[in-house]
């Protein structure tokens, strides 16, 4: 898969979002290390006798610190997408799931303040939403109404949210569900605040 191609809410999201976080941790941490060695280096070259403390009290070490504040951002994030990482979406289900509908999102990652909600995949139709929990020790219930806070809070009422810890109950709704295409129109908006407030 083309790291660069996997956008939230498709297969393989949650590796391909992975491995970018990490290049950007490893990039800016490198930047930082390379300001810091070079700036006392510089230091030490212009005055051998000086300390460490000294040479590296310079501009580079202020560029150092500036790449090292991203650079820690980005690490919290890899933390997360790792931790998320054991939620992705197995090949077969997508491929079922595919073959029902052709609106489905995959590797979604529900956080909150209490709990986080790993879905594998949602389909959304019409005012519906059919998810897949992909921890079978979620709270189905918590992350039902979750997701129909946030729904609320967006401006979509009379939406029924049903999460399944069961494969084959979820691909049975999935291939009942409505997708002509003003229901699909209509689902893509619930799908987009899904997709809005996970990881």
């Amino acid at each position: 898969m083309n790291v660069k191609k996997a956008v939230k809410g498709e297969y393989g999201y949650l590796r391909a979002q992975m491995k970018r976080e990490i290049f950007k941790t490893a990039l800016f941490f490198v930047l930082a290390a390379v300001f810091l060695v070079t700036g006392i280096a510089l230091m030490k070259h212009k005055d051998p006798t000086i300390t460490f403390s000294k040479a590296k009290n310079n501009l580079l070490t202020i560029g150092a610190v500036l790449f090292i504040l991203p650079g820690a951002k980005f690490l919290v994030s890899t933390i997360m997408f790792l931790k998320a990482l054991k939620y992705s979406c197995p090949a077969e289900l997508k491929e079922k799931t595919d073959a029902l509908c052709a609106n489905a999102a995959y590797d979604i990652y529900l956080t909150s303040y209490e709990k986080n909600y790993p879905l594998y995949a949602a389909v959304c139709s019409a005012n519906e939403i059919a998810a897949l929990a992909a921890d079978q020790g979620m709270d189905e219930n918590a992350a039902k109404e979750h997701i129909l806070q946030i729904l609320k809070k967006d401006g979509h009422k009379s939406v029924t949210v049903k999460i399944f810890k069961d494969r084959e109950k979820f691909l049975e709704r999935a291939g009942s569900m409505d997708m002509s295409a003003e229901a699909v129109e209509k689902g893509l908006k619930l799908r987009a605040v899904l997709l809005d407030v996970s990881l």
